[in-house]
């Protein structure tokens, strides 16, 4: 389980923060990832926020492991490895 890096901002609790250094927004693959992922929620009938699809996009793009604090949010995304944040 990973850990929450020291600059945590307890006012972002609950909230969805992307942190991968060296990476200055979504890419062109990523936003193709993105695409496929919002087709297969709205298939399954399991429909997921823009955003935290976006960010399980990138994340999956970058072959990281998304640390949250609303593991439920990104739970309903297959072959998206995450963790809960807070420990």
């Amino acid at each position: 389980m990973g850990k929450m890096w020291p600059g945590w901002p307890l006012s972002l609790k609950g909230t969805h923060v992307l942190r991968i250094s060296g990476v200055n927004g979504p890419s062109v693959e990523s936003w193709d990832r993105f695409a496929v992922m919002k087709a297969r929620q709205h298939q399954l009938g399991r429909p997921v926020a823009n955003l935290d699809l976006l960010i399980a996009a990138i994340a999956g793009q970058c072959e990281l492991i998304l640390a949250t604090l609303s593991v439920r949010h990104f739970a309903v995304i297959n072959g998206l490895p995450c963790e809960n944040g807070s420990q």
